[in-house]
């Protein structure tokens, strides 16, 4: 603020002298060259804010641009993983259907694999309660096959929950199938891995200082 007022006072000091050396001592002919003077200066502020002005008018514009192409991307990219959700499901589903004719404990248990519209979710349904291990058995005999047969896709089967009983279907057991995309997984595993780095270097730290 000081060096504003500072500015200011400099410049009207400035055009006061300008206007009386100019006017040689006249005092009409001085007014005369400050009124001069100050339509000069305000007239340059003015195209010095018109240029302004429509330069970042220009920014605007274009940073608009980019940003409806930044949108028209992320739209695009998300129709793109959608079909390409679409695909991997009918990929799993053909492959469970594969497992349940060859397998005898997936025929024995799983009786369906779907995509539940509402809820947006994909569901596996078993036909009785399991035991611990017989679950264990079976949801990773599923995750892995049906990893292995998206293995080339931006998909992947981070968790098959717990099957919870189905009210009012006759004792059946659902579980969902939580998909995700393979770049969250890479940086989780970023993550995970910077997170034991740390720890290992805080516990080396400790040693060190024990020692």
């Amino acid at each position: 603020m000081k060096i504003s007022y500072m500015v200011v006072v400099f410049i009207l000091g400035s055009l006061i002298l300008y206007s009386i050396i100019k006017g040689k001592g006249n005092l009409k002919v001085s007014l005369i060259e400050l009124f001069r003077a100050f339509l000069s200066v305000f007239s340059l502020m003015g195209f010095i804010l018109t240029c302004t002005g429509s330069f970042f008018q220009g920014i605007s514009a274009s940073m608009k641009e980019i940003d409806e192409d930044l949108k028209l991307d992320k739209l695009k990219k998300d129709e793109d993983l959608k079909e390409e959700f679409r695909l991997v499901f009918n990929t799993v589903y053909q492959e469970l259907k594969a497992l349940h004719s060859n397998d005898e404990l997936t025929k024995e248990l799983l009786s369906d694999f779907y995509y539940d519209s509402v809820s947006q979710t994909s569901k596996l349904v078993f036909k009785r309660f399991m035991e611990l291990t017989e679950r264990e058995r079976l949801i990773d005999r599923i995750k892995e096959v049906a990893n292995a047969s998206i293995l080339n896709s931006n998909y992947f089967i981070t968790e098959i929950t717990e099957p919870k009983l189905y009210p009012g279907s006759g004792g059946t057991y659902v579980s969902n199938v939580i998909f995700d995309l393979n770049e969250n997984n890479e940086l989780r595993q970023r993550r995970l891995a910077e997170q034991v780095e740390r720890e290992n270097s805080e516990v080396d730290s400790v040693e060190s200082v024990l020692d």
